[in-house]
């Protein structure tokens, strides 16, 4: 088989068995070793976690993750809504891996989280960045830390090696994370003002985050609980659940757009897995892409004019993007390195570059781009593994 179709196949049957990137799982690989295949790597990792493909591995059952005492933080810094954005991301330059904070052009470096432990998986919470981390006792834990690497605070104390990363909602009162036996996953939802802890989807399957509506009224989520893997919508306040495509093929990697009148998802239905875009409600589904290899992780641009998404058209995980109807889908990254082959990549607030990360220059490096492919910037080629990079606004 070549190299090609090995990374095919795995990018296929990550697509089905859908692991959420960011979750501990995939942060154990690069602490555990420098991997020369980024992707390949993930994917072993979670075999391993899963079992094989032919049936589950039985697995202990964890208890519900409990609700933290939350102290309240002094002197919380908050960024000027007229500063530029930030990025942050997670890094073993100084040895275990900590979370950075840097400016948009990769200056004024800081490391927010140096210590013996393992931190990583950072998230932008408004004031500050959540990150995982296994500082207590080996026990996978959520913290937040200010932007000056102040004021660190235990959010969630969660024992499951299955946990991922914190989604918080729109306004950032609100965070969802998925934890529990790999096969049995739920998403919970972290309630910032006062720590409550919620079971939003307990049942049999394996339920994965998707994302926050715009409103924050709602989210998308994928299950395999009535077949393959379909995407749900579950309203918060009355907890209505609306199961958004058919069971009998696989739908995952759910994105809403920015006015919330569309999602976009990738889908297996027409044989190869590509991208579609429906309603809010199900209905008027249309296909964006169409070529043999994978396509997937659709993000839309903040003004919902373009859709940026991960293929292997070209033979690697390159970026691309199409405008919103399908049309014009062009190639931004052109490398034959791979570049965020778990859907690591994220457009600016404005709209005007996208952030990624790449081996193109030997090691894992933080990169930006501006939204037409144009000016990739490396912003920290550091002799490193600097990966999992998110804006901070």
């Amino acid at each position: 088989m070549s190299n090609r179709s090995k990374k095919q196949l795995i990018a296929r049957q990550q697509f089905r068995e859908r692991r959420a990137p960011g979750s501990w799982a995939e942060l154990s690989v690069w602490a555990s070793r420098r991997t020369g295949g980024l992707l390949i790597g993930f994917f072993l990792i979670f075999l391993s976690a899963c079992g094989s493909i032919g049936g589950p591995t039985p697995t202990p059952t964890f208890p519900v993750p409990p609700t933290p005492d939350i102290p309240t933080p002094t002197a919380v810094p908050t960024r000027d809504p007229s500063d530029p954005p930030g990025i942050a991301y997670m890094s073993n330059r100084d040895g275990p891996f900590d979370v950075f904070i840097m400016d948009n052009i990769g200056n004024n470096v800081i490391n927010l989280t140096e210590n013996t432990a393992t931190d990583g998986v950072p998230t932008n919470a408004g004031t500050g960045i959540s990150f995982l981390t296994d500082r207590d006792q080996g026990v996978l834990a959520f913290y937040l830390i200010d932007y000056s690497g102040g004021n660190l605070i235990k959010l969630i104390s969660d024992p499951t090696p299955g946990v991922g990363e914190l989604h918080w909602s729109p306004d950032r009162s609100q965070a969802a994370y998925v934890s529990g036996p790999e096969d049995t996953q739920d998403i919970y939802l972290f309630d910032r003002a006062t720590g409550e802890i919620t079971n939003l989807t307990e049942s049999t399957g394996k339920d994965e985050f998707g994302d926050w509506a715009p409103d924050g009224s709602q989210l998308l989520f994928s299950s395999n609980r009535d077949g393959r893997r379909s995407i749900y919508k579950l309203e918060l306040n009355s907890g209505s659940l609306v199961r958004l495509t058919e069971p009998d093929v696989n739908s995952t990697y759910p994105a809403w757009s920015p006015d919330g009148q569309q999602i976009a998802f990738a889908s297996d239905r027409d044989q190869d897995v590509e991208i579609y875009v429906m309603a809010a409600d199900g209905s008027s589904v249309l296909r964006m892409t169409n070529a043999p290899e994978f396509d997937g992780y659709p993000k839309w641009s903040p003004d919902g004019q373009k859709i940026a998404f991960l293929s292997y058209r070209a033979a690697n995980a390159d970026i691309f993007s199409m405008n919103a109807d399908g049309s014009e889908q062009v190639n931004l990254t052109r490398t034959v390195a791979e570049e965020s082959p778990n859907g690591e990549f994220s457009w600016s607030p404005d709209g005007s570059q996208i952030l990624f990360f790449s081996r193109r220059d030997g090691n894992p490096d933080i990169y930006t781009m501006n939204a037409d492919g144009s000016d990739p910037l490396n912003l920290t080629f550091f002799p490193a593994d600097d990966i999992s990079p998110v804006w901070v606004y």
